[in-house]
């Protein structure tokens, strides 16, 4: 299947006149040394990814490329390969990680589930699988299958919960929260299994915010479900209406009782039991069944703007089967955000421009790299991942993704930079609210500045989280993004910039007479959108917000049409220009 999907794309690069060539072995006489990773550890090759790279260290960076070529294969990571900068290389030497001919090279951090299923009656089977944690995601054949859902109307809020600044790292301000929602007698039983691991989301025109439940307790002739906290609390914080909703329709999913439709899955964590509906042309005998159970596959760690890692590179290797479980605050989960890919992970004050999006961070990704210059990525797949697929966060300097394909993501298919870019070097500062809390020092904090993005195919974005648009780029200079195809989203096709009007150092601005200045010098020219926006509203295939000097959007082949929401929803545009978008020309 994954095989399929790259053959796929490439064939449709062709015909968009882009170019395939980056996906070219690398010619091995201008290679110091090429070094073998095959599983069966012969003639003297290594057996893992991680004990050649251990071996490359030990490599002079002044005599050419190193190469390490990677036999066919699927390669299940117990944990998250991270590149240092010692795993790098120099003005003189590439590290490349390339797939060896003969097949797919597959890293992948899924657990294939294997054994004997039992049949429990009324189309549903189980396995026996072990986890300490819920499963949100499973793939059957390569394709992605989804927790039970229903849509029930929620009735009000129930009960309080009190948050004093300082009582915690996450406690930003004061305030006090509803601690749970009265939902409808049958809504869900009283006696279910699991009961936290019971998500609960409601929808905005563009956004969806996601809670989880601590317990289920009797409550008149309803019940409630009691949030796990604080996390419950976060997400009541929003504004723009974009906070938990206790009165309207609620979306609860990962409930046994609702195992009734093919495609939906069940795990009983307090059982180590997989439940499953197959569809009817699913022989589970012989399918292959994909849990995910490792974040990021590859993270790619510079320690500061003098200290990065450089010149490395990515060919033809497919990444595969990440999970996400949340976001996370003293035992509590949830995702809260008022748009976009970042979420809340403190309890703050309404007005996040005010504290310039401290309390917001990205979640993880498939490969995320922070602090690096001169990385690439040719010729690769990304897809069946729990949250992002590639995020260059922070500091990704002179890099490039070309010719990949990143396809069916829980979240965006590509994420670049980080909604604290507006101002660099500010913690501390004094500027606006919380610059204590600012995530990066100023030794760490850098702009994403010449960016490739070129002949790439992004499909299928945002499956488990809408709001996040198929590629999100909150700060970035001089990025080139050319010739790809964004496809299928469920929220904007590609979101660029951050900040909004309230970032431009006007008089009512958060810091007047001083402007951000991160967000310019941008090209997006000759991508083709297709289907985007077919679930949530008030986007565009291309949406802008913020300031952003010398930025150009032109040549983009764009049609938004491709649904019966998106044919009737508000507010869709081919490109929507939001508060804020000034200094863009065509």
């Amino acid at each position: 299947m994954i095989r399929k999907i790259l053959c796929a794309a490439l064939a449709l690069m062709m015909t968009l006149g882009g170019t395939v060539t980056a996906i070219a072995k690398e010619d091995d006489s201008v290679a110091q040394e090429v070094i073998y990773v095959d599983p069966s550890g012969e003639n003297g090759a290594f057996k893992t990814i991680a004990e050649a790279k251990d071996y490359a260290r030990t490599l002079p960076r002044d005599g050419g490329d190193i190469v390490i070529e990677i036999a066919p294969g699927t390669y299940e990571l117990e944990e998250t390969l991270v590149f240092e900068p010692e795993d790098g290389g120099s003005d003189g030497c590439t590290v490349i990680y390339r797939a060896g001919e003969g097949g797919d090279v597959i890293l992948s951090g899924g657990k294939t589930i294997s054994g004997e299923w039992r049949d429990e009656g009324n189309g549903v089977y189980s396995i026996e699988y072990e986890r300490g944690e819920k499963l949100r995601s499973l793939y059957v054949n390569g394709k992605r299958r989804y927790m039970t859902s229903k849509t029930v109307k929620a009735k009000g809020s129930v009960g309080e919960y009190t948050v004093k600044k300082g009582s915690a790292d996450w406690a930003w301000a004061d305030g006090t929260a509803a601690d749970g929602v009265i939902l409808p007698n049958d809504a869900i039983s009283l006696d279910t299994r699991n009961p936290e691991d019971i998500e609960l989301m409601t929808q905005t025109r563009w956004n969806t915010t996601i809670v989880c439940v601590d317990r289920i307790e009797k409550h008149g002739l309803n019940i409630c479900a009691r949030f796990q906290m604080p996390y419950g609390a976060f997400a009541q914080t929003l504004g723009w209406g974009n906070e938990y909703q206790f009165k309207e329709n609620n979306m609860i999913y990962n409930i046994f009782e609702e195992l009734d439709e093919p495609g939906e899955f069940y795990y009983d964590k307090a059982g180590a039991r997989l439940y499953y509906i197959p569809y009817d042309y699913e022989l589970l005998i012989t399918a292959e069944v994909v849990a995910p159970e490792l974040e990021t596959l590859v993270e790619i760690k510079g320690r500061s703007l003098e200290d990065r890692v450089t010149n490395l590179r990515f060919e033809g290797i497919t990444f595969a089967y990440t999970d996400f479980n949340l976001f996370e605050a003293d035992g509590s989960h949830g995702r809260a955000t008022n748009q976009g890919a970042a979420a809340l992970t403190a309890y703050a004050e309404q007005d996040w421009h005010g504290y310039i999006y401290r309390a917001y961070d990205v979640g993880p990704a498939a490969v995320t790299a922070s602090s690096a210059k001169d990385i690439g990525f040719d010729g690769c797949t990304v897809c069946h991942t729990g949250n992002d697929g590639i995020s260059l966060v922070n500091d990704i300097v002179n890099s490039e993704v070309t010719a990949s394909v990143i396809i069916d993501t829980g979240g965006s298919a590509l994420l670049i930079g980080h909604p604290q870019h507006e101002y660099i070097g500010d913690r501390d500062s004094g500027k606006g609210n919380h610059s204590d809390k600012e995530k990066y020092s100023a030794e760490e904090e850098g702009v994403c500045t010449g960016i490739l993005i070129k002949n790439n195919l992004f499909k299928d974005t945002s499956r488990l989280f809408w709001g996040a648009a198929g590629v999100m780029v909150y700060i970035a200079d001089s990025m080139q993004f050319l010739h790809n195809q964004v496809e299928n989203t469920t929220y904007s096709g590609l979101s660029l910039g951050w900040g909004w009007w309230n970032m431009n150092g006007d008089s009512e601005s958060v810091l007047p007479g001083e402007p951000s200045v991160t967000m310019k010098n941008n090209i997006i020219k000759y991508n083709y959108f297709k289907n985007t926006i077919t679930t949530l509203s008030d986007a565009g295939a291309i949406y802008t917000i913020g300031d952003m000097p010398g930025t150009q959007i032109s040549e983009n082949y764009i049609d938004t049409v491709g649904s019966e929401f998106s044919n009737n929803a508000y507010h869709i545009r081919g490109i929507h220009i939001d508060e804020g978008t000034r200094n863009v020309y065509g």
